[in-house]
């Protein structure tokens, strides 16, 4: 019988080309992330291009039209029955090994034998029957849950068994070989399975597709609803004009309502004074630009209490039409925020304490121990010996006696003032002040110890400058920085007292002609755990604690402090007090 084999083939080829479009538009219009429909859609591809190869025998090279066309058809057979196979996501590596393994021994068979028509049908007969046999009976094993795997593995069963008789009927009846273009009737049925095999196994895989597809959504959506249902967490859908869809159990426990007094009603989200700066017709703006949102929000619970919900809402796509609604997660951080604020206000006075309590033992152990331990020494030498002493050199012993006093006096009262702001024991009232007269009362009290080294305090503030301030914390803060000035400039420097004031502030500036300090000093002269004691051009001692009470007691007026200073040019301390 004889029988065109361009037309059988090339036909071969057109189906398969048809069924890769297919797939294609599949693939674009689904984006499917399953790489075994992709796989599949490749096998098609290859097949197209060996069977218009087979097509094209005796008009190009056999070894293109025979030997490769063949071995590409036996590999891509591995291609086919590892994607379908593979429906349900997963690679089974043994099934892999094995199926390429046979593929691969159906090659070197084939090679071994490609000058014998006869021989090579055999062995593509009897390699298409093991190939497709195994496959077969892999859907039918696996198949469960679904339905489809018997529709494939029936096409393939087919295939192989057609395969099967084919091979045996040309090793019975055809002794004298085989001829490739005069084909009998096993080789039509076998093209007919061929057609069978193809559009079924297609058919099959599509449907198999979708079921799987369908079987996975119906589980992912039990796990969700499972999920949402046990949640701890407020959870309901709404539409997104804000009209709520579900509600999860732990939401009508919250509000303390069931689902008729629920559903089609607002949700509290959207009926809440969210803020001061965002309401509902923003949110929603939001929801339909495919944006989340997140806040605080004030609702009351089914006891009529008011509590503090940290909300998510999220847009959400459901159903075929792609109707847009909105999810929102609303979790009570109540108690969170109560503990929160609470932590932080106990760290906080933590923190304080912890520096109080190194400052106070630093000064007490070194800067007030010492001076005091060298005043002792001093009037105990004075005692012992008072009759040996000439005048003046019982004078200069006074004098000194009488500094010392002075610096110990100084570093307790700034002690004792910022302990009292500390432990809040100054209550905290702002009074008129005219500023310069109060600091001519500064000057004068303070103008003896200035006078030893002969050191001229100018007040240059006009007259009428007024400020509000508190009176003791003004002077506290006025006496460090004169002492301290007085303290770091030589024999005959002068100090100068200035203000000026804008619709906001009144700043005051206290500039001495002194030795000035370096970047890194200035950097660290308010920071209560980096004071260090330095000493003043006569020798004299300092801790540098009263510059930390002077901060602590501008920033209680709502100003800042700060220095301007080089080496050797001099210190420029200024402070800043709120007029209102």
């Amino acid at each position: 019988m004889k029988f065109d084999s361009f037309t059988l083939f090339f036909t071969y080829g057109i189906i398969d080309l048809f069924i890769a479009t297919i797939f294609a538009y599949y693939i674009l219009v689904t984006k499917p992330q399953k790489w075994f429909v992709t796989g599949y859609l490749v096998h098609r591809v290859i097949d197209f291009f060996v069977f218009v190869g087979l097509s094209l025998r005796n008009k190009i090279p056999d070894f293109i039209s025979v030997d490769l066309a063949n071995i590409f058809y036996f590999s891509n057979s591995v291609l086919l029955i590892i994607s379908i196979s593979s429906y349900r996501g997963t690679l089974n590596r043994k099934y892999l090994m094995l199926m390429s393994g046979i593929a691969l021994a159906i090659i070197i068979s084939f090679l071994a034998v490609s000058e014998n028509a006869s021989t090579r049908v055999i062995v593509s007969s009897f390699g298409a029957f093991v190939l497709f046999g195994i496959a077969s009976a892999e859907m039918l094993k696996n198949m469960r849950p679904y339905k489809m795997p018997l529709i494939i593995s029936i096409s393939f069963f087919a295939f192989a068994t057609v395969n099967l008789i084919r091979g045996i009927n040309i090793v019975v009846t055809m002794p004298n070989g085989y001829d490739p273009m005069n084909l009998g009737i096993m080789d039509i049925l076998l093209s007919f399975t061929i057609i069978f095999s193809i559009l079924f196994s297609t058919v099959g895989f599509l449907l198999l597709i979708r079921e799987t597809d369908e079987l996975e959504i119906k589980s992912k959506n039990r796990f969700i609803q499972i999920s949402l249902d046990q949640s701890p967490v407020d959870i309901i859908v709404t539409n997104i004009d804000g009209n709520i869809l579900y509600a999860n159990p732990q939401y009508k426990k919250s509000v303390g309502l069931e689902d008729k007094d629920i559903l089609n009603k607002k949700a509290q989200i959207f009926t809440s004074n969210i803020n001061q700066t965002e309401n509902t017709d923003e949110i929603l703006h939001e929801m339909n630009q495919g944006k989340s949102w997140q806040g605080e929000i004030d609702v009351l619970d089914a006891n009529g209490h008011l509590n503090t919900k940290k909300v998510v809402l999220a847009p959400l796509i459901i159903g075929v039409n792609e109707d847009k609604n909105v999810i929102m997660y609303q979790i009570d951080i109540t108690q969170s925020k109560i503990n929160q604020a609470l932590i932080q206000k106990q760290n906080e006075q933590l923190n304080s304490h912890i520096k109080a309590k190194d400052k106070f033992i630093s000064v007490l152990a070194h800067d007030l121990r010492s001076p005091i331990a060298g005043f002792y020494q001093l009037t105990t030498l004075m005692y012992k010996n008072f009759k040996n002493y000439e005048p003046d050199a019982l004078r200069n012993m006074l004098e000194l006696l009488n500094r010392n006093a002075y610096n110990n006096f100084q570093l307790l009262d700034n002690l004792l003032q910022w302990a009292k702001s500390f432990q809040k024991n100054i209550m905290f009232n702002r009074k008129p002040i005219n500023l310069k007269i109060f600091i001519d009362d500064s000057i004068l009290n303070l103008q003896e110890y200035s006078n030893l080294k002969n050191i001229l305090i100018l007040n240059n503030v006009t007259e009428n400058i007024e400020i509000l301030g508190h009176p003791e914390m003004l002077k506290t803060i006025l006496r460090n920085l004169i002492i301290n000035a007085t303290k770091y400039t030589p024999n005959n420097g002068s100090i100068n007292i200035s203000a000026r004031e804008d619709e906001q502030y009144t700043y005051i500036s206290v500039s001495d002609t002194g030795i000035g300090m370096s970047e890194h000093v200035r950097e660290n002269l308010f920071k209560l755990e980096e004071t260090k004691t330095l000493q003043g051009t006569n020798g004299e001692q300092g801790t540098g604690f009263g510059l930390v009470i002077c901060n602590d007691f501008v920033l209680k007026h709502q100003g800042k402090i700060w220095v301007e200073s080089e080496p050797n040019k001099g210190s420029t301390f200024s402070f800043s007090f709120s007029r209102t």
